[in-house]
């Protein structure tokens, strides 16, 4: 939902989006996923353009790109599928709890470029998935992902690897529990 007359200014902000049943599907390969192509093609989109040296004048005022900011993301229904040789032929559907986001912005409150806004939604859905696959999903496939992500997407990287260490930690207090002598 948006004001109509909110479509004029160089910052859009929108109040309420409301995805219902998005699918994202994860495919990978020996080569890698197709979350490395497509996080891959969004930073390129989004990353400042060097252009060539022109002889023409620059116009006195470049044009403005369009930035959004979002004050409530709701994404219902949604599912992630994991397609990998590891899961043999059958991908494994996940689905996903409701996800809901407030205030997406930059940092500063400024608004994003639209393509910022959808890697924020696909890096959020992936890392549900990640959540939520656990035990559905083979660990080998999940690490995959979670790799790709880490490497496209590094601010989130301390996010998650701080997830998965304290995972760890709970696995191994577990398993030396196991072995006590009493």
């Amino acid at each position: 939902m948006v004001k109509p007359t909110a479509l004029l200014q160089d910052e859009i902000v929108v109040e309420h989006v409301i995805l219902d049943s998005p699918s994202l599907i994860i495919e990978q390969s020996l080569s890698g996923s197709n979350l490395s192509v497509v996080l891959g093609n969004i930073k390129r989109t989004t990353a400042p353009k060097e252009e060539p040296e022109k002889k023409e004048p620059e116009p006195a005022e470049p044009k403005a790109e369009k930035t959004f900011r979002i004050k409530l993301l709701h994404i219902k229904g949604a599912e992630v599928t994991f397609a990998s040789v590891l899961t043999g032929s059958q991908p494994i559907k996940v689905p996903l709890p409701e996800i809901r986001r407030e205030n997406i912005s930059n940092a500063d409150g400024t608004g994003m470029q639209l393509a910022q806004i959808v890697e924020e939604v696909l890096v959020e859905m992936m890392q549900t998935g990640l959540t939520e696959g656990k035990g559905k999903v083979p660990m080998d496939v999940l690490n995959d992902v979670r790799g790709d992500l880490d490497d496209l997407a590094p601010e989130l990287a301390g996010t998650v690897s701080d997830q998965a260490e304290e995972l760890l930690e709970k696995t191994t207090g577990a398993l030396k529990g196991l072995f006590k002598k009493e």
